[in-house]
């Protein structure tokens, strides 16, 4: 975070992090913070190991005993981190972008240019 912040008083940077929205409001101004949050019906334990960097994911956990009550015990893990994330962005009113099966790259890159005025 502290080399962002350096690299940030010369330049301009854009960078995928997780970090805590009080923090990120510490370190950047409102209009510098877009969070992208998927819909809660597309963060699934399969949709998560579909993914490419994600493949040894999927195949780990099918291998196991009983996987279906590990990846429905996972999917209630991503629902209660959603759940968690969405309620945090609202209580900070942060700018927040919600990907659905619907949205394209060209669009969020849109709403993302759009909000940070380029």
């Amino acid at each position: 975070m502290i080399e962002l912040v350096k690299l940030s008083q010369n330049n301009k940077v854009v960078t995928n992090i997780f970090a805590p929205y009080d923090l990120l409001l510490e370190v950047s101004d409102y209009n510098r913070i877009a969070r992208l949050l998927a819909s809660p019906h597309l963060v699934n334990t399969v949709n998560y190991g579909s993914r490419d960097d994600h493949k040894s994911y999927l195949k780990w956990i099918t291998s196991l005993n009983e996987p279906e009550k590990k990846i429905a015990k996972q999917d209630e893990i991503f629902r209660i981190g959603i759940e968690k994330t969405f309620e945090e962005a609202k209580k900070h009113n942060l700018f927040s972008i919600v990907r659905t099966e619907e949205s394209t790259i060209e669009g969020t890159l849109k709403l993302l240019e759009e909000h940070f005025g380029l």
